[in-house]
């Protein structure tokens, strides 16, 4: 047996007990978990204790810039400073609709773009937010569209550093109101515990597919494809993927993508930010859908699941066009990267 077909053998493992543990209604992340542990015994690893670990840790980085971010996020909440800004927005701008909805567009990417979770926008803004659109006449399956394409955008905006926990504390100090910081930590941990049970998962999914081959497998198979295919593809292959491994897209995507549009003589940087504009279109779609169903509950929608869907479907062609279009003419655009 050649290691292309063992390594065939062993994705297609990884694909039937995934599609197999969803079936059977198991949760998303221990479905990919499932898919990692049968990879490794398809691939003749056996039990990998080592690399389970390390691959659980592979994402620590970015948790700890969640949680810590998410932390300064929620003291501005519970301090006022959120509901502040909003009430500010509405008492100046209520009668100019145009003006308030930039605003309103302004304040749902920040908590994202300075998180880089688009999550986070949902649980900060998203519920007021949601108010003030329902008072402007705006149904909720069209405003928990309006508020899932910005926060999924707003993880893809700068910046994404910041000293988070001297901005928290900080944030802290000037409250003026006295702060539980404690309660604010825990509830902060509790409320990214899914988002970090994801992160883990799926760390632990590209460490098992690096071990077994299948990583280098999918990587081969995108730079040998023809380039045009890669392009047409792009507008569906990456919300399918980020729908699938959710942050798992990226390391076994995105990086032949970029290693091939760097070869091609393409600017890999604009092709990057051209495809994490279009990635974050996935966090609405089955399985997971993580992004989307937060959306949904924090609105209040009673309204079945696929009336988002359909109000996101015009937002989701400009940006799968403006992404892909950032790709093709990625070169032209250079210039970009000098600002």
């Amino acid at each position: 047996m050649s290691l292309f077909t063992s390594t065939e053998i062993i994705l297609a493992v990884m694909v039937v007990t995934y599609i197999i543990a969803r079936t059977l209604k198991v949760s998303t992340e221990l479905s990919m978990f499932a898919a990692a542990l049968t990879g490794a015994l398809a691939g003749g690893a056996g039990i990998p204790a080592r690399h389970i670990v390390e691959g659980a840790f592979t994402y620590l980085d970015i948790v700890l810039i969640f949680i810590t971010a998410t932390l300064f996020m929620n003291i501005l909440k519970e301090s006022g400073g959120v509901a502040y800004v909003v009430r500010g927005i509405l008492r100046k701008f209520y009668r100019r609709k145009s003006i308030l909805l930039i605003l309103i567009t302004l304040l749902l990417l920040l908590p994202g773009a300075l998180t880089g979770a688009g999550s986070v926008t949902v649980l900060i803004t998203g519920g007021m937010i949601a108010i003030v659109l329902s008072y402007m006449g705006i149904s909720k399956p069209r405003t928990a569209a309006i508020i899932f394409t910005l926060a999924g955008l707003s993880a893809a905006a700068p910046p994404v550093t910041m000293m988070f926990m001297a901005s928290a504390l900080v944030s802290l100090l000037l409250s003026p109101i006295k702060l539980n910081f404690l309660k604010i930590s825990r509830d902060t941990v509790h409320q990214l515990l899914p988002l970090i049970g994801t992160l883990t998962c799926v760390g632990i999914l590209v460490q098992i597919m690096t071990l077994t081959g299948v990583r280098g497998l999918i990587a081969i198979t995108v730079v040998t494809l023809p380039l045009i295919w890669v392009l047409l593809s792009l507008s569906f292959v990456l919300p399918f993927s980020e729908a699938v491994l959710m942050w798992g897209a990226a390391p076994v995507l995105g990086v032949p993508l970029v290693l091939l549009f760097n070869t091609i003589g393409l600017n890999p940087i604009i092709a990057l930010a051209g495809m994490s504009v279009i990635w974050p279109l996935g966090d609405a779609l089955p399985p997971t859908a993580i992004i989307g169903r937060l959306t949904a509950q924090t609105v209040g929608m009673k309204e079945p699941y696929s009336r988002l869907l359909k109000h996101c479907i015009i937002p989701a062609i400009i940006i799968m066009a403006v992404g892909t279009l950032m790709v093709v003419f990625s070169k032209k655009l250079a210039f970009l990267t000098l600002l």
